[in-house]
């Protein structure tokens, strides 16, 4: 249903009212989305926590049985009539602490081939200085678009229009 435009201030403020009222429902309805919510994670909370305390309880086993469940190591899974279990190994990972210091010192004892740097396109400068830019294809330089917003009174959510969209926003509190 396309609502009226209003003709007056009296159907204005009643059109106000009406948006007031809805966004009103649809926050009553996200409160209680939220209590359902919170029940609902936490039964699944206690299933991961109950199938993380199974899955442990089955690698045991597996570990105490992995050549019969392997065959003598002949095969990495197993087939078991509700499931297929089995052995990875993960790949060789690297992790960097304190990415600063290991770039300083791979720099000092002259292993910059182990750095690499990533370039990109500084999008302040291009905002800075956008009548240099404005010719290269590939980069598109947006004006601030004027938003008009309608928050009623007392509520926490607010309808922003941006030219052609539409979308609910939660207001941010300060």
């Amino acid at each position: 249903m396309i609502p009226k435009v209003p003709k007056n201030y009296e159907e204005f403020d009643r059109l106000l009212e009406a948006v007031g009222k809805n966004i009103a429902v649809v926050e009553e309805l996200n409160r209680e989305l939220d209590r359902i919510g919170l029940g609902i994670r936490k039964r699944i909370k206690n299933l991961k926590e109950k199938i993380i305390s199974e899955a442990e309880n089955v690698l045991v086993f597996s570990e105490i049985y992995r050549q019969e469940l392997t065959e003598k190591g002949k095969h990495k899974t197993s087939k078991r009539p509700s499931s297929e279990l089995g052995w990875r190994k993960t790949p060789p990972a690297v992790q960097i602490k304190n990415l600063n210091y290991v770039v300083e010192q791979l720099k000092k004892i002259g292993l910059s081939d182990f750095i690499i740097t990533k370039e990109q396109p500084d999008k302040r400068m291009i905002l800075k200085n956008p009548e240099v830019i404005e010719k290269l294809k590939g980069v598109k330089i947006s004006k601030g678009a004027e938003m008009f917003f309608v928050r009623p009174r007392g509520a926490s959510t607010e309808i922003i229009i941006v030219k052609g969209t539409t979308k609910f926003q939660a207001i941010r509190k300060k």
